[in-house]
């Protein structure tokens, strides 16, 4: 698999194009690019911001947890049947266990095994049981960035853990069975109590009400954003009327007309 593309986040205030296919069953998106301040903002249906716990800051286009009691408290979702779970991060080490998110009451945690570097995605199904998904004999590297994905099909009973835009783990079960979402949403901690606290950062947390495919998952693994509008840039003078540009040179002038350099 390649490297992750290492692409700039749309500028803020960039909107949300809801006619893309990857929009599709979008619940939630935390793009994380404020880049400063104490709050990240839902673009997606919910429109709402969250604010910071402890330390949490941010560091560049990404937040910043230290592992020790720094996390964002995110609004919880109803209870679901299927669902695509995504989150783009670095650990800083994989020495210690971390918790990457979790819902509240355990009904699912994204866990960094510590010592070995592996992936568990932990649940609670309706019925209360737990279940377990692991990445196997893959283990994420510390100080760099990876690319999560955990999807859940209710019809085949599929939950299927993607790293960097490849399969890594399925465990088919609990086929019709819905998930107990009863607690807020949480990045960085387990609960209050925990110490399997997260230390690294995170650029981007989207959910899906549905199970992305893997040519999806392929797709916005390569293009994580493309789902946003980019401002257009022209060249030459600063657009006015209906005076063409494209043939035009000199300076670049940004969507509010001003030159860019």
């Amino acid at each position: 698999m390649t490297r992750m593309p290492q692409l700039q986040k749309p500028l803020r205030g960039s909107q949300l194009n809801v006619s893309h296919p990857a929009a599709r069953g979008l619940a939630n998106c935390w793009l994380m690019n404020e880049l400063t301040g104490t709050e990240i903002w839902d673009l997606a249906a919910r429109k709402t911001s969250v604010s910071f716990n402890g330390d949490v800051q941010y560091l560049s286009d990404a937040l910043d947890f230290d592992g020790d009691q720094d996390y964002v408290l995110l609004p919880h979702s109803n209870e679901i049947v299927d669902f695509s779970i995504e989150i783009i991060f670095v650990a800083d080490s994989i020495a210690a266990t971390q918790d990457v998110f979790t819902d509240q009451q355990d009904s699912k945690i994204l866990r960094i095994t510590g010592g070995s570097g592996g992936l568990v995605f932990w649940w609670r199904n309706g019925a209360g049981t737990y279940r377990q998904l692991t990445t196997g004999g893959f283990v994420i590297t510390a100080e760099k960035k990876h690319h999560v994905i955990i999807t859940r099909n209710s019809i085949t009973g599929d939950n299927i853990i993607y790293v960097d835009g490849g399969q890594k783990g399925i465990l088919s079960t609990d086929t019709g069975n819905s998930y107990s979402v009863s607690g807020s949403r949480v990045l960085g901690i387990q609960s209050a109590l925990s110490t399997n606290d997260f230390n690294g950062r995170v650029w981007l947390h989207r959910i899906w009400n549905r199970a992305l495919s893997a040519e999806e998952i392929i797709w916005i693994y390569r293009e994580p954003y493309a789902m946003f509008a980019i401002p257009r840039r022209f060249a030459g003078a600063a657009p006015g009327g209906n005076a063409p540009t494209a043939a035009l040179s000199g300076p670049i002038w940004g969507p509010l007309g001003g030159p860019i350099g």
